[in-house]
């Protein structure tokens, strides 16, 4: 990612995405700045739920190590890996209760 990112807004703007108050795209560009069609804003739905780094690459075709450390260190976005292997945004570091959780369709 060549530019700048505003980290607090990401993870606001992740936040909202998974409370349900913010659609996960505009049909052009995710939460993210990430356009809807490339493998970047497919691992980024990933997240909102859950996957393996297999489901990823999968899903994505590769670049799913770069892309989850480009989460981490240029959106500023915390992730966790859960008892099943799956990586996701981490709920608790982003103040979120689970019961607050309303995922996306």
């Amino acid at each position: 990612m060549g530019c700048q990112r505003d980290k607090q807004e990401d993870r606001a703007r992740t936040r909202d995405v998974l409370m349900g108050n913010r659609s996960p795209d505009n049909g052009l560009e995710n939460w993210l700045g990430h356009g809807v069609n490339t493998g970047a804003a497919s691992i980024d739905n990933m997240l909102l739920r859950g996957a393996t780094r297999q489901q990823m690459e999968e899903e994505a075709r590769g670049g799913v190590t770069e892309h989850l450390y480009d989460l981490r260190r240029n959106h500023g976005l915390p992730l966790w890996q859960d008892e099943d292997g799956k990586l996701k945004f981490d709920h608790v570091v982003l103040a979120i209760d689970r019961k607050q959780l309303s995922l996306p369709a």
